[in-house]
């Protein structure tokens, strides 16, 4: 009689390690999936930070470069904002040291703009509001606070900003009228 020598894996354990080997694969994959989810929600919300946070201060920073004299030439609106500041192109020039330029802001969550250039992408915005602090009669408030609210459209997160700017008296820089 002739016996039999095993040299290798039957066919039921060949398909119970592949059904194995499987079933590890996918759940990898998901997990893979589901990080990768949770990296591009991680990124958005990092870009939309940025851009809150960089929104806030820019307009502080030109709202603490107004030469606004009167309460009137600051104009706090709703949905706009406009006073005067420096023309520092007519200053670096040596053209005039007291030239000054409009600036004009549209307050739209979906269609932000400063002087009629876009300054964030439409859905990032979700609100913006200015809110003028004490001031004596007739004169320009002490500060203003700039609050810009950004929102992810795909989630419910939303997150607040705020940036103050300090109105100085750049009465020096103005034309005599």
């Amino acid at each position: 009689m002739k016996t039999r020598v095993s040299g290798g894996f039957t066919l039921v354990e060949l398909l119970v390690a592949m059904a194995i080997l499987s079933i590890i694969v996918v759940i990898c994959g998901r997990l893979f999936q589901q990080a990768s989810a949770a990296w591009e929600t991680g990124v958005r919300r990092a870009e939309r930070n940025i851009i809150g946070r960089n929104l806030a201060d820019f307009i502080a920073g030109d709202l603490s470069r107004t030469v606004a004299r009167t309460d009137d030439e600051l104009q706090i609106g709703a949905t706009s904002l406009r006073f005067p500041i420096v023309d520092e192109a007519s200053v670096r020039e040596g053209l005039s040291p007291r030239a000054y330029q409009w600036v004009t802001y549209d307050l739209s969550p979906n269609n932000l703009r400063r002087n009629g250039q876009k300054l964030a992408p439409a859905g990032v915005v979700d609100r913006i509001r200015i809110t003028a602090g004490p001031a004596t009669p007739g004169r320009p408030p002490i500060y203003v606070d700039v609050e810009v609210r950004v929102k992810d459209p795909d989630s419910s997160y939303v997150e607040a900003f705020t940036s103050r700017a300090w109105i100085r008296n750049r009465d020096r820089y103005r034309y005599d009228d």
